[in-house]
């Protein structure tokens, strides 16, 4: 089995990155690294492993991999040390928040050993890659029109210590550079990139927020498709997130919340239901994903170079909305 460390042991570490190592006969679990050492204990109860304060204690563990769990503002020194001490790196999105402060990542990663996929989960849904076949062969036409909307983190005021830790994340950047790059990965993904036009539009819905919680783009590209993208976080009530797509030959729907995907086409029209929940079979896939591009050096998830490309592609959005007020 191959060692694995933990970098961070925030909620999507505990909560997704944690059950997937410990249900997966491709991974051992040897180390969680977490510098505030009062959560040691706790932390080790949780994980059944040894809690340490750096990466290099990871590796004397025999960690041959890690897991980038951390706010962005932080994760790329992390991505910088772990390349240079040549572990294997699973990283959260988004892989930074400024694109001039990571851009030099893959020329370091050329001089090391390491093997780097970037955490865009969706991507191993196999909703997500039956849609991607449907655009591929041409069945649902071109142009096409996406809306996707993603919607997270409803405000919950007596839940303190979760409402700080999100606005920490707004302290660094709009939701939409943290939930947003879901959305730019998926047109990616699709192979949508580098649009000729970006609008972008956002709100703060409260004084405390020090950026938008709220924001809506635009995006239109060469052959003529377009995609409208909506963002928002940190509202008592939450709309449902959807990804649909229209075009001349019929339509996917997409609703992660009931893992449902309708597809109508000339060719059908057909419900399809995951077995499992949404994270937990993204989750569960990109670590599998991940135990392969170590063993075979083979990638079927997000490159480095698609993380790079996302971070300049919301900062773009987020930039864009801020001249727009």
């Amino acid at each position: 089995m191959i060692k694995i460390a933990i970098i961070g042991f925030g909620d999507i570490a505990q909560n997704e990155h944690l059950p997937a190592i410990q249900n997966s006969s491709d991974f051992s679990l040897v180390a969680i690294v977490e510098k505030n050492v009062e959560r040691h204990d706790e932390i080790g109860k949780l994980a059944s492993c040894s809690v340490v304060k750096t990466m290099k204690d990871a590796l004397n563990l025999g960690a041959e991999c890690v897991i980038i769990s951390t706010p962005p503002e932080i994760t790329g020194p992390l991505i910088r040390e772990a390349i240079k001490l040549n572990i294997h790196i699973l990283c959260e999105k988004p892989i930074g928040i400024e694109f001039d402060s990571i851009k030099d990542l893959p020329k370091l990663a050329a001089t090391s050993l390491s093997k780097i996929q970037v955490g865009f989960t969706n991507r191993y849904v196999p909703f997500v890659q039956e849609l991607k076949a449907l655009i591929e062969s041409g069945e649902l036409g071109s142009p096409l029109v996406f809306m996707m909307a993603a919607f997270d983190e409803p405000l919950n005021e007596s839940d303190k210590k979760h409402l700080s830790r999100i606005i920490h994340f707004l302290d660094h950047g709009s939701a939409f550079t943290h939930e947003g790059s879901h959305l730019i990965d998926y047109l990616s993904y699709f192979g949508f990139h580098n649009p000729k036009h970006v609008s972008a539009f956002g709100v703060k819905t409260d004084s405390r927020f020090p950026s938008d919680n709220f924001t809506e783009a635009t995006l239109t590209f060469n052959d003529g498709s377009i995609a409208r993208l909506e963002v928002g976080w940190l509202t008592p009530s939450l709309p449902i997130g959807h990804i649909k797509v229209i075009g001349a030959g019929g339509r996917v729907e997409i609703i992660r919340r009931e893992g449902s995907m309708l597809i109508e086409t000339k060719n059908r029209t057909e419900t399809l239901v995951l077995e499992d929940s949404w994270s937990k079979t993204a989750f569960r896939n990109q670590l599998a994903g991940f135990a392969n591009l170590i063993n075979s050096g083979q990638i079927s998830g997000a490159t480095l170079e698609d993380g790079l490309y996302n971070v300049k592609m919301t900062k773009l959005i987020e930039t864009t909305s801020r001249a727009e007020k």
